[in-house]
């Protein structure tokens, strides 16, 4: 038992002597690997932890070579502090970047974690890309996004945790490792905003968690959300004239949250899941909606509308629903009371469906075609109006 209690004390005595807080004195700034550029002398490494945070505004560079320390803090008192990650290699540690501190990285690799503070920045520059590998991101800051990919990969799968601003400059894509066994995530409960660029920015791969209280801001192009199995739809999302809102794939769950804006906000994407309710201003223009159980009233609609997106499962209708285009397959019931309307030049796809009309059924406009099996059978003990010249094509191959 001596034997072993004098081996853990050795063990710690060794590590407490080579570990060391080491601090930037140079305020011109200069090369991370100087040895006199730091106080105690010597180039952090291994157990140490390294400060830039005296005051004044200048540059920590590293430009070539691996840093490895237990963790390093940016940011003083005054001034502007700014480590310059531009290495084709890595940056590990568990950072933190405070009020006044920037890390402005140009290439590289950042992996562990990083903790971004209130008035702290975090600058993605330069069309290189930059990796965030197994890497827990929490942003209470700034992260301006300028240019270049970013990339992850590896396990434990990345996390980002958004509380402060996300703001994209440009057209890239952030893109998580889809073959990795855990998808990275992203949680957001501050501002995403796109002001620039007219192409698309794009996150790929992500299970994307927009909480209550965040918000997504698209100002100009297209901000496109891909991929993830588990998305779900808080907080609010605003897309501006000319500008769009895209959630193109993956599989999403209504949580609360509203769509507004001049531009388009839609769902594009693989499954929608409306638990509760819809998303207010949301357009379904592709992809699968699926209701629950507990949707509106009870897992019957008052309000839904498709804007080309495929209305899946047994549902009926008690209110309005508004088919501008898209699919109705399975089946679907009009109760009396309820009325589907048929509205737009759009084609409308009633595909392997029982459609029962005990309410109203108002054919405004669009041709109406049906395929597949088994046939689709219409039900009509309610009225069916037609207020314009169009056809019901039933597929010539089938009855």
């Amino acid at each position: 038992m001596k034997c072993i209690c004098l081996s853990i004390l050795l063990v710690f005595t060794t590590w407490s002597a080579n570990a060391v807080t080491r601090s930037w004195t140079n305020t011109a700034g200069g090369n991370w690997f100087v040895s006199a550029n730091w106080t105690p002398n010597g180039v952090p490494s291994g157990t140490d932890v390294a400060n830039i945070t005296n005051n004044g505004t200048y540059t920590v560079t590293i430009a070539t070579g691996t840093v490895a320390v237990v963790s390093y803090n940016v940011g003083g008192a005054s001034g502007t502090q700014t480590l310059a990650l531009q290495t084709a290699n890595s940056l590990t540690a568990a950072g933190t970047v405070g009020a006044n501190g920037i890390l402005d990285m140009s290439s590289g690799s950042l992996l562990g974690s990083l903790v971004i503070l209130p008035g702290g920045q975090l600058v993605f520059n330069t069309p290189g890309n930059k990796f965030l590998d197994t890497l827990s991101l929490i942003n209470q800051g700034t992260v301006t996004w300028n240019d270049g990919q970013l990339l992850n990969g590896g396990q434990p799968a990345t996390v980002v945790s958004n509380g402060g601003q996300w703001l994209m400059t440009g057209d890239n894509s952030f893109n998580g490792y889809s073959a990795q066994t855990n998808s990275p995530v992203w949680i957001n409960t501050g501002l995403v905003r796109k002001s620039a660029g007219a192409g698309f920015s794009q996150l790929n791969n992500f299970n994307v968690a927009f909480n209550p209280g965040g918000v997504v801001d698209v100002q100009s192009g297209t901000l496109r959300f891909g991929g993830g199995t588990n998305n779900t739809l808080g907080g609010s999302f605003t897309a501006s004239a000319g500008a769009t809102l895209d959630l193109n794939s993956g599989t999403y769950y209504d949580a609360g949250g509203v769509a507004s804006g001049a531009g388009f906000n839609r769902f594009n994407g693989t499954t929608l899941n409306l638990r509760t309710n819809i998303i207010p201003g949301l357009l379904h223009s592709g992809g699968t909606v699926v209701l629950g159980p507990s949707f509106q009233n009870a897992g019957v609609i008052t309000n839904l509308t498709l804007d080309g997106a495929t209305l899946v499962g047994s549902n009926r209708v008690s209110g309005t629903f508004v088919v501008n285009s898209g699919y109705l397959v399975n089946q679907l019931t009009v109760l009396a009371g309820g009325e589907l309307l048929l509205n737009t030049p759009g084609n409308k796809f009633l595909d392997t469906l029982t459609l029962i009309n005990q309410g109203t059924v108002t054919w405004n406009d669009g041709q109406l075609l049906n395929g597949g099996q088994p046939a689709t059978v219409v039900s009509n003990g309610g009225q069916w109006l037609m207020t314009g010249d169009n056809s019901f094509n039933g597929y010539s191959a089938q009855t």
